[in-house]
């Protein structure tokens, strides 16, 4: 699965399991992935300790692949309405909210599903400016702003700990690239058999994740100027 060894893919999980580790986020958490895909940051946790990691998505395949994968606490469901008879200790949401066409609405059902005092983690793609034919064909409604972000999870009742970005490192030439060409409509069509990760060699490949986990040390602890993506730490209120 490209998920498992794709730079992105690898240095979020990097990222979100130091965050997690930071915040002190217990071991027996019950823990939810909201967006799972076929379960990568699942496995991950499982092997840093964190067993009771629960999956969801919207789609049926991702799904059957977690399954296949051991992960039998794996659910298809649209991340804007679900209920869960017991709720959580956390929930992370990474690169899940922009595919969401009423945002606000799948706050306020992940409010719903978490535990009084428990936590949330939302990683989303940042600023209005860098729309590409990337989020077009990865179905993106949105980017977002660090305002925009803190507003509207703040509106569904959660308690904003921190905003913040995230992959520094690619900011300025996506934002270089940006002003060379002209941003393409949000309602132009999807190219066929347009790839939704694109492959690098595998010295990039590496050389991206080594870059972002050291990043990653860094942003834990104190916030970085600008990034292309943007998060928030997030407290449902006791």
């Amino acid at each position: 699965l490209s998920e498992e060894s794709n730079w992105w893919f690898v240095a979020r999980r990097d990222f979100i399991l130091r965050w997690m580790q930071k915040e002190g986020i217990p071991t027996n958490s019950r823990i939810l992935d909201i967006g799972s895909g076929g379960g990568a940051l699942a496995l991950f946790l499982y092997a840093a300790g964190y067993p009771n990691v629960t999956c969801i998505d919207f789609s049926k395949d991702a799904i059957a692949v977690c399954k296949s994968r051991g992960i039998n606490e794996a659910y298809v469901h649209d991340a804007q309405r679900f209920s869960f008879e017991e709720p959580f200790d956390l929930l992370i949401a990474s690169d899940c909210l922009e595919h969401l066409e009423n945002d606000r609405l799948a706050l306020q059902t992940w409010f719903r599903n978490l535990k009084t005092g428990g936590r949330a983690l939302i990683l989303v793609p940042a600023h209005a400016t860098l729309w590409s034919q990337h989020d077009i064909i990865n179905h993106h409604y949105r980017r977002y702003s660090l305002a925009e972000l803190q507003e509207k999870v703040a509106a569904a009742g959660f308690q904003v700990r921190r905003t913040a970005y995230w992959n520094a490192m690619l900011f300025l030439p996506l934002r270089i690239m940006s002003f060379l060409r002209s941003p393409p409509a949000k309602e132009a069509a999807v190219p066929d058999n347009a790839p939704t990760i694109f492959a690098l060699p595998a010295w990039v490949n590496s050389l991206l994740i080594r870059w972002l986990k050291l990043e990653n040390r860094w942003i834990v602890k104190r916030n970085a100027p600008c990034g292309v993506s943007v998060w928030a730490s997030a407290r449902k209120p006791v």
